[in-house]
């Protein structure tokens, strides 16, 4: 049996009123944002498919079906969801993985593993000409990833992970690299759904205190040619770190860890939480960028 989110208990007893019907939609979109805004992105999804229920036990005559479709519509942009199938306002088709070395057991780790791999190799080798062996780098054994499929198809991703600066209470800067789309998904808010659901991690993680001193900034890396993505983070409230040549190198020879590396637009956005470590974080994300962009202005 179903454990009981809570919700249900507020709209017993409702009848045949429609007023009433309205109302438990409603209540359930408006738990769903609240779940989501506190990190919990599965009981937000539950609460989301709770409410398409009730609307569609609704007659589609009745003008109250349109108001709560527009409330439905809205909070599923707020979760970072798509009507990926644009003729079924219900479509469930995309499901988002989570998969960290630390948390899966190593052979579900390894599985996923391939087909991230597969789709960054896709992206970043064979339409950026990347090399594999600078796509690939250290940091993915202490990332967060998050993969999303349709069906068992990896079609977009990320990786979350911390940069972390200062000895004793050092300051943790949450940065999301390696975002992609497949080209034949792009332009269907997949990128949206897989943004939403980095920002519940980190939420999340912040809330449980995984993360300490919590990460007050999001920073996401986009490399330098993928200018559509950095154009859409800027309308949606990133702030550009640091200025990029329209010229600049793809890759570029990291001097402080002896290697190359993918040459990226840093753009970043507050979390909520402490202002004064909102400035600082800022301020330092500012200068990391400012000098990978100076290490690149060499080649």
């Amino acid at each position: 049996m179903e454990k009981n989110d809570g919700v249900d208990e507020k709209i017993q007893g409702e009848g045949d009123n429609m007023k009433v019907k309205i109302l438990a939609v409603s209540i359930f979109l408006d738990s769903a944002t609240t779940e989501y805004e506190q990190g919990n992105y599965d009981k937000a999804m539950k609460l989301l498919q709770k409410a398409k229920g009730r609307i569609e036990k609704l007659p589609h005559n009745h003008p109250s079906r349109k108001i709560v479709l527009e409330s439905h519509e809205k909070v599923r942009n707020i979760l970072g969801l798509s009507f990926y199938n644009r003729s079924d306002p219900f479509s469930f088709s995309v499901h988002y993985k989570l998969i960290s070395k630390s948390t899966c057991p190593s052979h579900v780790y390894r599985n996923f593993s391939d087909l991230i791999s597969l789709i960054r190799r896709k992206v970043f080798c064979n339409e950026l000409n990347i090399p594999e062996l600078i796509e690939q780098d250290e940091k993915d054994d202490d990332s967060v990833h998050i993969l999303a499929r349709i069906g068992d198809a990896p079609v977009a991703y990320a990786r979350i992970w911390m940069n972390r600066i200062g000895t004793g209470q050092k300051t943790n800067i949450a940065v999301i690299d390696r975002f992609c789309t497949l080209k034949n998904y792009r332009c269907k808010g997949l990128g949206n759904g897989v943004l939403a659901q980095a920002k519940a991690t980190l939420l999340n993680l912040n809330r449980t205190g995984v993360v300490s001193p919590p990460s007050s900034l999001i920073v996401i890396e986009i490399p330098v040619r993928i200018t559509q993505i950095q154009r859409k983070l800027e309308q949606s409230g990133f702030t550009r770190l640091a200025s990029v040549s329209s010229d600049a190198p793809v890759t570029y020879f990291d001097s402080h860890r002896h290697r190359h590396r993918i040459n990226s637009v840093h753009l970043a956005k507050c979390l909520d939480g402490d202002k004064g470590a909102q400035v600082r974080d800022m301020e330092i994300a500012k200068h990391i960028a400012m000098e990978q962009q100076r290490m690149a202005n060499q080649m």
